[in-house]
């Protein structure tokens, strides 16, 4: 296991200069709302996969009237100390891995594998097929360096045979389904894989916090439900010309999650689905064996009774990272009040 030691934000949000110390155990950092708590979750998560969980564009991230942000972890792994270093001027990266440089965000994946939890997250059950499709390629990619190959070559040959659509060109379109079908077949292969096995650990974790013997459920709906084949992109071809779009593939997969057979998303109460995306992490930080796991505003949505339950769980795990308004937790925890 591993344990992050401190981090120091320069030019990040509303930091212009400050480095926060951890231990292990709970680490609640609290204080009054838009003081910056969410802030220094969102700075983990960039070091960790090399985005955030609030914009797509890290750019609004530095800090208003500066150039560039600076993020530096201190972290240890396997007995030994390292450090990440982010140097981001909006359109460079300049990152650092123990004094080794890398040229993009993605090779950050893996180094410091963490699953954050937000309020917002109730989206992977009631929000579109990509929040859904996110969480999967979040854990995987992480964890499998196969798989991040094979969704980088497929999000690639993807834009291209859409361009060819669009135009109704057909010069390269075999070449490009070809790369398609090839990389498709690996995603929906360890997405699958990744869904049967994370059905028991998540059945585990949810059982934990609700007091009813209520069994969830999740899915893997693949497109097409027969899963991709050499020929598959081939028969869509005159459908998508019509479309201008390609039409079916793991860009089109989707989950369906299930509270006792019925669908979460139409029948169970907003505390129920909230539970279930936080059972949902857990399992993802427990199988990915990460080394952060974090809650923003930890305890929203939840009553006393799953307040507290929560909270039993958590102080099982390595190191966690909370964020509340204030400090109401009865637990031995370290606290940073912000």
């Amino acid at each position: 296991m591993g344990l992050i030691e401190k981090i120091t934000l320069s030019s990040f949000r509303n930091y212009s200069e400050k480095q926060f110390s951890f231990k292990n155990g709970i680490n609640l950092i609290f204080g009054d709302n838009g003081i910056g708590k969410s802030n220094l979750l969102e700075a983990l998560l960039i070091s960790s996969i090399g985005r955030s969980n609030r914009t797509k564009n890290l750019k609004e991230a530095i800090a208003h009237n500066c150039d560039r942000f600076y993020i530096d972890i201190v972290y240890k792994k396997e007995g030994l100390l390292e450090n990440i270093h982010i140097n981001f001027d909006g359109k460079e990266k300049n990152i650092l891995h123990n004094k080794t440089k890398h040229g993009s965000f993605s090779s950050l994946l893996g180094l410091l594998p963490s699953v954050i939890y937000s309020p917002n997250d109730v989206e992977i059950i009631t929000g579109e097929p990509k929040s859904r499709r996110k969480f999967m390629d979040i854990h995987l990619s992480q964890s499998d360096p196969t798989y991040l190959f094979h969704l980088s070559r497929y999000s690639r040959a993807l834009t291209h045979r859409n361009a060819l659509l669009k135009t109704n060109e057909t010069t390269s379109m075999d070449v490009w389904e070809h790369q398609l079908m090839l990389s498709a077949t690996v995603i929906q292969k360890k997405r699958a894989a990744f869904i049967e096995e994370l059905q028991k650990v998540f059945e585990d974790e949810f059982s934990y916090f609700h007091h009813k013997s209520k069994v969830p459920k999740v899915l893997y709906h693949p497109s097409p439900k027969e899963f991709i084949n050499e020929e598959s992109f081939y028969k869509s071809r005159e459908k998508d010309y019509l479309l201008g779009f390609t039409s079916l593939g793991p860009h089109r997969d989707d989950l369906i999650f299930s509270l006792d057979a019925e669908k979460a998303k139409l029948f169970s109460s907003e505390g129920e689905k909230r539970l279930l995306v936080i059972a949902l992490k857990l399992a993802s930080y427990k199988m990915m064996n990460a080394l952060i796991f974090a809650m923003d505003d930890y305890y929203s949505f939840l009553d006393e009774y799953k307040q507290k339950h929560l909270l039993e769980r958590l102080k099982d795990l390595p190191q966690v990272f909370l964020t509340s308004p204030a400090n109401q937790s009865t637990l031995p925890i370290h606290s940073i009040c912000l």
